[in-house]
């Protein structure tokens, strides 16, 4: 029977926050025996519980999880006559206590009463014991050997003390390095010459920490903890050596440097720190006899792992300067001949290193969830002697699994080993980068982070329910190059100097990427914040048409956190939005001409691309993760149609219709819709730093802040629905700019739910247009109102959640209330009668002293869990350098602040940059590209400029300096002559140096220019580039031209050859009279060879090449004045749609853009204006109050604006107008112009013209156009 002396009692003194602490009571633990978890005693009768034997005090801290223990099992403390040896043999002999299951020894201090355990105590035990739980990391008082042959796992609890040993030995090592002894000693004699003494002599003596070299003996929990330390804090060198060899990965943490023998750590160590377990001695006479002259040496493991004879002779002859001891082999006595160094050389403790509250809280706390983890039949957290059990006996521990289940849902995440350790480890971050960098080229990885530190929920709770417990990890990976100093050229394979002599280098940073991690209880989501470049990268030289190497670097940074920070079961988001913007990190980048800049659709299309590879092959996360059972990327860009944004995505990928949709996932990424039938859209709009549509939520809440309907439904005013929300984010924040936004997730499902609804695969238009048959695109459904009530929690069944995840039931009309929720009166009656009475308190009052927090926490590497609830931070994918959010800021702030203008500026920029991250020291990975670089195939026959379509056409710009004209390729059986193309420049060359040379030297002059150029005047050109009359002029000598020629005559002739060379040559097409847009200039045209249908029937589409047919679609659609408001130039444009001629001229794509929104905005105006039906008066007669300015707001809730402008309505206003003439396309069926996306052309076109009015006259005109010209022929 349990002794009724183990009940918890209240804590009498302030228990401060620690680790490893549970920060909630622990739930109960289920009736074990109910499923067949027994213990046996000596009847065979099956007990109810567990029984556990509890030798020593009551627990003093972690009275919540012993209170879940207690419930769980059996307990059994022997008193304090009872733990007497002689006592304890006997009780075990006549099984006083049953047969028990475990051992539980909460505190060092006491349950040590019956002396070591041996044979004897050992041999007692009963057969049912299988584990035994010790306070403290110490085990040399049991014979964990033979605990594990009779099949009983011993587990110590060392690692809750690990985070104070560690403190305690920076303190030592300080101690060796300034002889802190001597100074404190000094300074308490009361001397005023020892005081002198010791500040004058001891500052010749003493060292700084930093360069030295720190050696490790035992790299475990400890070790690693004084290693993180002191490397990152001090600046320390680490070396260590251990039995067996830690993780490369582990080991670029900070930076530690293996040695295969004790000898060679010994001999480069400046400091020995001893951190192995128990064990033979190591420190010797031979191994003291390896250490540097004056070397130091502190022991914070055991007093007998060390030969303190030999240790006081080599303090002695002077070999071992300093040392620090924690420990000692007689304790509670310190060898004699140690202490004559005793504060002088030498510090010595009293085993206080591990001594702290946080430390005791830890053991009383790991001690019984090593318990519980063992009898639920797992494994156990830090077991000792698991090598001593063979398998057999390892089975015979397992419990059934429904039990084994039910005891883990009482296990909280403790900062303890992981099952993950067991994996094989991870290639780390250089090594995935220099899997994709170009082969042969060095780059330097700089990787920076912060520890999951607690932030703001991302998104809102619905009402009266708790926000989530949010946790963010800043990453920051930038990637330099090597220039070399005297040609400013980076480092390549082939760039040493033909001496031999090594180039000096200096790095440059080239491209930069910030990630920020949030993670809860229920997902990770991995926020892309910033990426920019300098602009520098092109020094390379890398071959043209090579892979993007920013593209290639951002990938797999991504997806190297994705698959380090993954937790099982648990759902992973990648989010990001795409705004274009000159430069984002790197100051005066903008300046650098080698910086490529993207336009908005280019960096939407960009980011698509990017991230296209983490869907094709979705990051594992270590072989105790199971494959992703679903992974989909969705895309929304504001203002654009789900047919223009499918153009956005990658092409040329067959798998692209299946992994991606064009729509959002924000309600299958939220846990709220898995939890209530009705979700408000407010509640489901993520707060990202820096991102437009958490500014734009901020306004709208902003807006309705003391509105009711926000208070007591968590809904917005004039915002109703998601796709409402969508719809107007189009006008608010950078998406009204007019420039293009996009938004894009990653999903990563552990569980294959449904799509959300209001999402369109990205393949259905596709599958459609391949029919062959007309489609007509699916009604949109209308949405109801939001309820004004508080949404309803459900409750939902396994089943219920896995199957509907996606599409909760949304409340569309209000519920039917009972007699007694209408009568409030009732209910708070009968609430009265059934709250129970106050308990009368009787007896002395006992003072509670209050819990105050004594220290602030540290969120680093060494106070910071490795998991929890709420986040899992392995040392994999940790930054090589850690900073807590105010350091990280400081770094950003560094950087934003520097000039990245100029080459010189940027590597001076670069060096400060590093530098001061690093605190002096040197950091970063230097690594050499492995990726074959494979140069993709140039279409076309020439060698020519690519031809970009854009509107540049529209705004004449400046030609920069030192820019020379492209090549004009002409088709000539796949082939260009290259002579075609000298000529062709030398006569645009002439031609202007004719201007200014004709005066003083007239022909001559110009056939001396030509001379210079090469060109030899009596050679003739090719037809093909020259028309006959040129052909002739060059045909003539200079003399015949001298004779023959006057020279006002011979200017004009050299004139007109120029204007001839560059002219296009003859076309079909080419009618006297046409705008040049009306034919297909001969650089523009694609070698394609063409092909005769093999179908003779089918139809050919004709494009109209007439100008006066285009004039009347123009008076047709905007009146007799239409043919004259726009140029030629814009009016062939506005009709030219992608598909016409391979995309090889300008199309109407960014006029359509601004024309739709100019159209949406017009729209929007009239839905406000329009006059709202009259509030409907109360019973005494009385209007509500309303005033002007939102009197059309309401309207939003029955109609918006892609109801009037419709593609529909706009396809039919074409056809009405003829612009199905002169639209210039290409279907893919002309026999079948529906199924060919004919409604999307036309309506395209239709913007465009209106886009190319907003352009050319600006908003006043094309607002008066919309009005009159399309809004009046749209029916309501």
């Amino acid at each position: 029977m349990a002794d009724p002396t183990n009940t918890p009692m209240p804590p009498s003194t302030p228990i401060p926050s620690g680790t490893p602490r549970s920060t909630s009571p622990a739930p109960p633990l289920p009736d074990l025996a109910a499923n067949g978890l027994t213990s046996y005693s000596h009847s065979s009768a099956p007990l109810a519980k567990p029984r556990v034997l509890h030798i020593g005090d009551p627990v003093k801290y972690n009275f919540e999880t012993y209170a879940s223990f207690s419930t769980a099992c059996d307990i059994v403390r022997p008193s304090t006559p009872e733990r007497a040896r002689p006592e304890f043999v006997k009780a075990l002999k006549e099984e006083r206590w049953g047969r028990f299951d475990a051992i539980f020894r909460p505190f060092w201090g006491t349950g040590g009463e019956m002396g070591q355990w041996d044979a004897e105590l050992i041999g007692l035990l009963p057969e049912s014991v299988k584990v035994f739980a010790s306070a403290g990391a110490g085990f040399d008082w049991a014979d964990t050997k033979l605990l594990g042959s009779r099949g009983i796992i011993y587990c110590n609890s060392g690692l809750a003390a690990a985070e104070a040993v560690a403190d305690f030995g920076v303190a030592m090592i300080i101690s060796t390095f300034r002889h802190l002894p001597w100074c404190m000693t000094a300074a308490t004699s009361s001397s005023g010459l020892a005081f002198k003494d010791c500040h004058i002599r001891a500052t010749a003596i003493s060292r700084n920490l930093r360069g030295h070299v720190l050696g490790i003996i035992g790299l475990g929990n400890i070790g690693q903890q004084l290693a993180s330390r002191l490397r990152h804090g001090f600046g320390m060198e680490i070396h260590y050596h251990d039995v067996v060899r830690k993780p490369v990965s582990l080991e670029r943490t900070f930076d530690a440097t293996f040695h295969e023998t004790l000898e060679s750590l010994v001999r480069a160590s400046d400091c020995i720190v001893l951190c192995t377990p128990s064990g033979p001695k190591v420190i010797t006479r031979e191994s003291l006899a390896w250490f540097k002259k004056g070397a130091r040496f502190v022991n914070v493991a055991r007093g007998s792992l060390v030969d303190e004879e030999a240790l006081a002779d080599a303090l002695e002859d002077g070999t071992v300067s300093t040392v620090a001891l924690d420990v000692h082999a007689e304790e509670p006595h310190v060898h004699p001949r140690l202490l004559k160094f005793a504060g002088d050389r030498a510090m010595l403790t009293c085993h206080n290193a591990g001594g702290t509250v946080d430390t005791h809280r830890g053991f009383e706390e790991l001690s019984m969830r090593n318990i519980m983890a063992v009898l639920a039949g797992g494994e156990a957290i830090t077991p000792v002697n698991m090598h001593s059990l063979d398998r057999i006996q390892i089975n015979h521990l397992l419990r059934p699994s429904a039990i084994r289940d039910e005891i883990q849902t009482m296990l909280t995440p403790l900062p303890v080993r992981s099952s993950a350790i067991a994996d094989p480890p991870q290639s780390s971050l250089p090594d995935r980068l220099a899997e994709v960098l170009p082969k042969g080229y060095n780059f330097g990885i700089y990787h920076l982070s912060t520890p999951p530190t607690k932030t703001d929920p991302l998104c809102h709770a619905p009402p009266k329910d708790r926000a989530d417990k949010t946790f963010v990890e800043n990453h920051f990976l930038a990637l330099s190059i090597d220039v070399a100093k005297p040609r400013t050229k980076p480092h390549t394979p082939n760039s040493e100097p033909a001496n031999g002599t090594k180039l000096e280098t200096q790095k440059v940073l080239v491209f930069a990427l910030e990630i920020f991690i949030f993670t809860t209880a229920h997902s990770s989501t991995f926020f892309v914040s910033k990426a920019d470049s300098t602009g520098y990268l092109h020094l390379l030289d890398l071959p043209k048409g090579a892979p993007s190497l920013i593209r290639d670097v951002s990938t797999t940074f991504v997806s190297y956190l994705v698959e380090n920070r993954r937790r099982k079961d648990l759902q992973c988001v990648v989010s990001l939005f795409a705004r274009a913007q000159s430069q984002y990190l790197f100051p005066g980048s903008v300046d650098n001409k080698g910086k490529h800049v993207l336009d908005d659709r280019g960096l939407v299309r960009w980011w698509c691309r990017t991230m296209n590879p983490l869907v094709e092959k979705p990051p594992s996360g270590g072989n105790n993760n199971a494959p992703w059972k679903r992974v989909k990327a969705y895309l929304v860009v504001p203002g654009l149609d789900k047919y223009e944004t499918k153009a956005l995505l990658p092409r040329g990928l067959h798998s692209v219709a299946e992994n991606w949709e064009l729509g959002h996932p924000l309600e299958l990424i939220s846990h709220y819709c898995r939890e209530y039938d009705y979700v408000p859209p407010r509640c489901l709009i993520p707060g990202f730093p820096d991102d437009p549509k958490a500014r734009f939520r901020d306004e709208l809440d902003e807006e309705a802040s003391k509105s009711a309907i926000l208070q007591v439904g968590g809904s917005w005013k004039s915002v109703k629905s998601l796709d409402q929300f969508w719809e107007t984010m189009a006008f608010r924040q950078e998406c009204s700019s007019g420039r293009m936004t996009g938004f894009l997730w990653i999903v990563f499902d552990a569980v294959d739910y449904k799509a959300p609804a209001g999402t369109v695969a990205a393949g259905a238009q596709d599958a459609s247009q391949q029919s062959g048959r007309p489609s007509t695109p699916p009604q949109e459904g209308k949405q109801l109102a939001t309820p004004f009530s508080t949404p309803r929690k459900v409750a939902l069944s396994p089943t219920k959640r896995e199957n509907d995840i996606s599409s909760p039931t949304k409340i569309t009309s209000t519920t039917t209330s009972t007699a007694d929720d209408k009568n409030p009166r009732k209910n708070t009656e009968s609430k009265k009668k059934t709250k129970k009475k106050s308990k009368h308190l009787r007896g002395p009052i006992t003072t509670r002293p209050p819990r105050i927090k004594t220290h602030q926490r540290n969120h680093l590497s060494e106070r910071t869990p490795i998991a929890s609830a709420y986040y899992y931070w392995p040392p994999e994918g940790r930054g090589e350098r850690l900073f807590d959010e105010k350091g990280y800021k400081r770094v950003i702030e560094l950087l934003l602040h520097l000039d990245f203008s100029t080459l010189e500026l940027a590597v001076g920029s670069t060096r400060r940059w590093v530098g001061e991250v690093g605190m002096g020291s040197s950091w970063g990975v230097d690594v050499t590209g492995e990726k074959e670089v494979v140069v993709a195939a140039r279409q076309g026959a020439g060698g020519g400029t690519a031809v970009v379509n854009n509107l540049a056409g529209l705004v004449k710009r400046k030609r920069e300096v030192g820019s020379e004209e492209g090549k004009v390729n002409v088709l000539g059986g796949g082939l260009t002559d290259d002579l075609a193309d000298d000529w062709s420049m030398g006569i645009y060359k002439i031609k202007h140096s004719a201007c200014t040379e004709m005066a003083s030297g007239g022909a001559r002059t110009v056939c001396r220019a030509a001379r210079r150029l090469g060109l030899a005047p009596s050679a003739t050109l090719p037809t093909r580039i020259l028309r006959p009359s040129t052909t002739r002029w060059l045909s003539s000598t200079p003399a015949q031209l001298n004779q023959t020629t006057k020279f006002d005559e011979f200017a004009a002739q050299a004139e007109k050859a120029a204007d001839a060379a560059t002219a296009p040559p003859p076309s079909a097409n080419n009618v006297e009279g046409k705008p040049r847009w009306s034919y297909t200039p001969p650089a523009m045209k694609a070698p394609v060879s063409m092909q005769r249908p093999k179908n003779p029937k089918r139809s050919v589409w004709k494009t109209n090449e007439d100008p006066e047919v285009l004039d009347q679609f123009y008076e047709r659609f905007l009146g007799p004045q239409g043919p004259g408001m726009l140029p030629d130039e814009l009016k062939w444009l506005a009709v030219t749609h992608k598909s016409f001629d391979q995309g090889r001229r300008g199309f109407n794509d960014r006029l359509a853009y601004i024309g739709k929104q100019a159209i949406v905005l017009e729209v929007t105006k009239n839905i406000i204006s329009s006059q709202p039906p009259q509030a409907p008066a109360d019973s005494f007669g009385r209007q509500p109050f309303e005033h002007p300015s939102l009197a059309g707001l309401e309207n939003f809730a029955v109609k918006q604006p892609h109801d009037v402008i419709s593609r529909e309505a706009l396809h039919k206003l074409g056809m009405e107008v003829g612009l199905l003439k002169v639209l210039r396309w290409k279907p893919r069926l002309p026999e079948n112009l529906p199924g060919s996306g004919v409604q999307v052309v036309l309506s395209g076109a239709i913007h465009a013209v209106i886009g190319a009015i907003q352009l050319q006259h600006g908003a006043e005109v094309a607002s008066r156009v919309i009005q009159e010209k399309l809004l009046k022929r749209l029916p309501n």
